[in-house]
Order: C-alpha cells, then sequence, then structure tokens
C-alpha cells in the first residue's frame, strides 16, 4: 500500500494520498472483509451476517460478495429493528450484524 500511495503521488503531483474507503459501500465492505479476516484468523469464518429489513441495499451485497449469507430481521411499528426478532436470529454461525442510525427508512433510534 505504500508503494501504491508513492506510484499515485508520483503520477498526480500530489504530497500525500489515502486509500481509505471513500463511500459508504467500500467502507461497509471494507468492514466486513475485516471481519471474515478476524473470524478466519480464529478458526470459524462464521456463516452469517443480519441486517434488519431495512437495510440498503449495498448491505446485503457486501455481505454476500464477503462470502456470507444474510439473515433478514424485521422492524418493528415504529420502523426500528424488533429487538426480539434479532435475538432469535444470534447464534454462533452470526459474523456481524450491520445496522445504520437513521435507518434506510430515516428513523434515527431514540436516545
Amino acid at each position: 500500500m505504500g508503494e501504491l500511495g508513492g506510484f499515485l503521488c508520483e503520477i498526480s503531483g500530489m504530497h500525500a494520498v489515502t486509500l481509505e474507503p471513500s463511500a459508504g459501500a467500500q467502507g461497509e465492505l471494507t468492514g466486513l472483509k475485516l471481519i471474515r479476516a478476524y473470524h478466519e484468523s480464529r478458526g470459524n469464518p462464521r456463516r452469517t451476517v443480519i441486517l434488519p429489513d431495512s437495510a440498503h441495499g449495498t448491505n446485503p451485497a457486501s455481505a454476500a460478495v464477503s462470502g456470507y449469507e444474510c439473515v433478514q430481521v424485521r422492524s418493528n411499528e415504529r420502523g426500528l429493528v424488533d429487538l426480539e426478532d434479532l435475538a432469535r436470529h444470534l447464534d454462533d454461525q452470526t459474523a456481524a450484524v450491520m445496522l445504520t442510525n437513521p435507518n434506510t427508512s430515516a428513523v434515527r433510534k431514540p436516545d
């Protein structure tokens, strides 16, 4: 990455560059790849990522590209994650739970 950064500086004439994810979908994919690498390093990559039914389309796409099955949990009548449904889906094969606040329905969890 250091060498690539040096090449990009040389090509662009800039003093420094960043190779960090520059968009939400890139960030979530990077996060899921890190989660997968962590679980693999411990001998169990796990199988599933839990997502709310209000998840943005990039969430299940990023999970699938990272080699995970998606498990969808329901929203409650207020548009928030149904915590009882979430609890039913948590098990030893859960690699991650992907939540956003505000969610895709623009509902923010109250403090």
